[in-house]
């Protein structure tokens, strides 16, 4: 039963109620209510606008995505996936087309986080003795039991999952090879490390990778959840490595910003040797794949092919480049490295504390960041982000790295000298 609220207004009483109700309301910008999103604009309930620089998402409000959507509801949103429905079918088709090599099986579900599990869950099937998951530190693997086991956010909570971590930094091939064993399920990776360190792995480290999951017989999953469908100025950011995966795991993106959606691609000969000819019920999802989030990933591809959105976030990467390093140049930021591919982009700070009063000045300018990790930040726009809001944007960045205090690189933990980096 809801008891009565006395507040200063609409505002304040959905806050309030938020934090009575929800199951994790303590969240640190919980202050916030959404009234309406369109594109990487949000608009709060108390009036103020934010660009959307965190949610890594396809952006809101497309209006062929919400016609499409629409005109699906009316006819019938949800299916059991015991019926074939057509926007399903329709679905991964095309993303067997797009799909990189002979990756041709989709799986659909709810979110990008349920189809990680999922293909946890296939590696598992494919060996079902292995143990292991080699996994790249750093990484968002989301907020299911696995995803947060393999990323380490939960201690020894989730210790007794069936499948155990061995987390590696991107790019340290000789490590990696020799990890990667007869116990090794799967290996873990996206093909950025926006987490920490180096964002791109060096020459080789790929083709080493590819080489020893092939041989030991170990599934090279690809996380494309926070890099796939053209922010980093391909289709997906794995075709930039040279390699093929045997699992390829999409989310934010493909929904159209209308309807939740997450999806993996992999090989036709993986997925018969564990789902085939075999009850569907021991890999489904009630709700999983039904037609509105169909509609809402097809509308969405559509969008992305032809608005040409992979060459605008090439292009807009180039100026985000060049605005970033202006800034690394710049005296007293506490700026030390800034790491861009198409527009994601990492900024790393002289400390900790020094990312941390850069995303709280973020905020207070009007720019959405997500909190940063450790020393670094991460700049995430939506697809549909346009070249107005990216300049709105990096002002306001602007005017955020000047809101605090002068750093001084030569003071901070033993790091004299620090120097600005704008990679290649």
């Amino acid at each position: 039963m809801l008891t009565p609220i006395s507040s200063g207004g609409p505002v304040d009483a959905t806050r309030a109620l938020y934090r009575r109700h929800a199951a994790s309301p303590e969240w640190r910008t919980a202050d916030i209510t959404l009234a309406r999103a369109q594109g990487a604009t949000v608009e709060a309930a108390d009036g103020r606008h934010f660009i959307d620089l965190a949610s890594g998402g396809f952006g809101a409000g497309h209006p062929a995505v919400r016609r499409a959507v629409a005109a699906q509801v009316r006819k019938g949103p949800l299916s059991s996936r015991l019926l074939v429905n057509r926007p399903l079918t329709e679905l991964v088709t095309r993303l067997a087309e797009l799909a990189p090599g002979s990756l041709s099986v989709s799986y659909v579900c709810n979110s990008g986080e349920e189809a990680l599990d999922s293909a946890l869950k296939l590696a598992k099937g494919h060996a079902p003795q292995r143990t292991t998951v080699v996994v790249g530190q750093g990484g968002d693997y989301g907020s299911l039991s696995h995803g947060q086991h393999l990323a380490g956010g939960t201690g020894t909570l989730l210790a007794g999952l069936p499948l155990q971590a061995r987390p590696l930094p991107l790019g340290e091939t000789a490590r990696w090879i020799e990890a990667i064993g007869p116990d090794t399920a799967a290996v873990l990776v996206e093909p950025l490390s926006l987490g920490q360190g180096a964002l791109e792995a060096p020459a080789g480290f790929w083709q080493a990778l590819r080489a020893r999951c092939t041989a030991t017989g170990a599934l090279l999953i690809v996380s494309e959840l926070r890099t796939g469908l053209g922010r980093c100025g391909s289709l997906f950011a794995v075709e930039q490595t040279g390699v093929e995966p045997d699992v390829l795991v999409l989310g934010p993106g493909l929904d159209g910003g209308c309807v939740p959606i997450g999806v993996y691609v992999t090989r036709k000969a993986i997925n018969d040797r564990v789902y085939g000819r075999r009850n569907p019920s021991l890999h489904g999802s009630t709700t999983g794949g039904n037609p509105a989030c169909c509609v809402a990933a097809l509308a969405a591809l559509e969008a992305i092919e032809s608005e040409g959105l992979v060459q605008r976030h090439r292009r807009l990467g180039v100026h985000l480049r060049l605005v970033l390093a202006g800034h690394a140049g710049r005296t007293g930021t506490g700026l030390v490295r800034v790491q861009q591919c198409g527009t994601l982009a990492t900024v790393d700070f002289c400390s900790a504390q020094r990312a941390q009063q850069v995303w709280q000045a973020a905020w207070a300018r009007g720019v959405r960041l997500r909190p940063p990790q450790g020393e670094r930040l991460l700049l995430q726009a939506p697809l549909t982000l346009t070249q107005a809001e990216l300049d709105l944007a990096l002002a306001r960045w602007a005017q955020a790295l000047d809101d605090v205090p002068p750093a001084d690189l030569g003071a901070v933990s033993g790091r004299p000298g620090a120097t600005q980096e704008v990679p290649a």
